[in-house]
């Protein structure tokens, strides 16, 4: 009886789908922003766990005024690992294609957010102590500045589109051969 209701299949794919993305996230972040690899492993962990957590708050709470057909569709894959029949609505798969992507982009939002958000977090500190020891040394001042938007949010962005890609092959194969 607890297996047609707990999801427990979901839970473990959503746990894989977290696995790849951190490796990949976190190897993208250590290459582009020049991150020691504990802590471009630690970013990714955490722009990760706080983008999935948010993402299934937000689609509990959205979930109620989703038309009925997409939300059919979505608790139909999420509980029993498949969708219903596509005659059910016509415009489901645009439906489906225009969740991806709403996704996809919110998705890199939140991580990028997150991203800088811990980086004032966790390196200010050092910062305010390191220019009290020395304000003439002006390479202190890189981290305040951290890294640049512009490579930071091309750099969330490429780790964003690689992770999403090999998580929708990685749904793909388990799709077709299961």
């Amino acid at each position: 009886m607890l297996a047609n209701v707990f999801p427990l299949q979901g839970i473990l794919f959503q746990f894989l789908f977290l696995l790849v993305a951190i490796a990949i996230e976190s190897f993208i972040l250590y290459r582009e922003l020049n991150f020691s690899r504990k802590k471009s492993i630690d970013y990714a962990i955490s722009i990760n766990l706080f983008s999935t957590i948010l993402g299934w708050v937000v689609f509990f709470y959205v979930h109620p005024w989703l038309p009925r057909s997409l939300k059919s569709q979505l608790i139909s894959y999420i509980f029993f690992d498949r969708f219903f029949s596509f005659a059910q609505s016509p415009n489901i798969v645009t439906e489906l294609i225009l969740s991806g992507f709403v996704a996809f982009f919110a998705t890199f939002v939140v991580k990028l957010k997150g991203l800088e958000l811990l980086q004032i977090l966790l390196e200010l500190p050092t910062y305010v102590e390191r220019k009290k020891q020395d304000k003439s040394n002006p390479r202190y001042f890189r981290l305040l500045a951290f890294k640049s938007d512009r490579l930071l949010t091309n750099t969330i962005f490429q780790a964003n589109i690689y992770s999403f890609g090999v998580i929708s092959i990685i749904l793909f194969i388990r799709t077709r051969f299961s």
